[in-house]
């Protein structure tokens, strides 16, 4: 530091030492404004002597006081970086808040260290930063709660390193909200994908208790109901596959002709073709195409296997879809499962469950 700036903090602080807390109040605001103004061009040195100045200033100030200066130096590309620490860590959350939140200007080391803290509130406002580096990620998704951790998954800005990734699916086991957040992330690695297809089509397998007799009717419905809900309860949500007027008009006109048949649709999944093959789908069910393709990007192959069996279209059919829907050949212990689901599904069971989303989708439409 500068004699200059020595000098010029010596004087601010001698005038603070008797000053009363409203004009201890007024200098800390007018010193942070001339920060706020000047904080782009100063250079290091000046930047450092207003980070002295202000921090001593700051020291015990009320609570008013320190979230103002909080919510101030948060807005800063580049702002001090030792008051930016004391206020992230400051013992009050509601002062920490904007700078975990906003501040660009904040090292990240301590914002790992705050994260590796473990505290819950403050994990869910790193969490909702614009951006989060894989580095701080793992922190969150180690040693954050449900809320933080599906805070982090949820926001587009933020990156996740091999173990982030793998971390959260485990996370996902016991978190059915996790589970359908992570679906809608398209920077999922193929592994991740599968692992998460595989694990939440278990926990719909144990839902249903795949014992699908009429012993068992009021089961099925309940786990008939759950799943149509979730397929239609985000029907106007952005899907991955994009409307085709083009492809809905010639699967039309081979519907109307009587030509749409299953033959048509392999055809259709073995040139890439998915969205014809789905408007197809959307003919044989009756099913609105916004259903159909919530079905398709579900985080469980269930609502696909009723809508397939309800037709019904062959098992090859439905392994060729299901390949299309997780982007590479499903493993052979998953061919095996699908299999015994396809089989011990009846069709008429599948055709009961059709309607009710048929039900379901035109009473929202409504």
């Amino acid at each position: 530091m500068s004699l200059q700036a020595r000098h010029l903090i010596e004087e601010v602080e001698t005038e603070l030492a008797t000053a009363s807390p409203d004009r201890r109040l007024d200098m800390l605001r007018r010193v942070t404004d001339l920060c706020v103004s000047t904080a782009s061009t100063l250079s290091d040195d000046k930047l450092s002597t207003f980070d002295h100045i202000i921090t001593w200033m700051a020291h015990d100030m009320e609570f008013r006081a320190r979230l103002e200066l909080s919510e101030r130096l948060s807005t800063l590309e580049r702002a001090p970086r030792k008051i930016l620490s004391d206020l992230a860590a400051d013992e009050v959350y509601e002062v920490a808040r904007p700078i975990l939140e906003n501040s660009k200007a904040i090292a990240e080391d301590v914002l790992v260290r705050i994260a590796e803290a473990g505290d819950e509130s403050r994990l869910i406002s790193i969490a909702r930063r614009a951006t989060v580096s894989e580095r701080l990620s793992d922190v969150i998704v180690k040693n954050g709660g449900s809320v933080s951790v599906q805070a982090v998954a949820d926001n587009r800005g933020a990156r996740f390193s091999e173990y982030g990734f793998n971390r959260l699916v485990e996370r996902a086991d016991g978190d059915m909200r996790l589970q359908s957040i992570l679906a809608k992330r398209s920077d999922l690695p193929p592994e991740v994908v599968g692992r998460l297809t595989e694990q939440a089509k278990q926990r719909a397998a144990q839902s249903l208790g795949r014992s699908l007799g009429d012993a068992r009717q009021g089961a099925v419905d309940a786990a008939i109901d759950g799943i149509a809900a979730e397929i239609v309860r985000n029907q106007n949500a952005a899907a991955l596959l994009t409307e085709n007027d083009e492809a809905e008009r010639e699967v039309t006109a081979l519907w109307e002709s009587g030509k749409l048949d299953e033959a048509r649709i392999v055809g259709w999944i073995a040139a890439g073709e998915i969205g014809h093959a789905l408007y197809g789908l959307r003919r044989l069910t009756r099913l609105p195409f916004s259903t159909i393709k919530q079905a398709f990007h579900a985080p469980v192959t269930d609502p696909l296997l009723f809508m397939v069996k309800s037709v019904p279209l062959a098992l090859d059919t439905y392994h060729q879809l299901l390949a299309a829907k997780i982007g590479y050949r499903p493993s052979e212990a998953q061919l095996v499962e699908e299999t015994r689901n396809y089989e011990l599904l009846s069709v008429a069971t599948a055709q009961r469950t059709v309607r009710f989303m048929a039900a379901r989708s035109a009473a929202i439409a409504a």
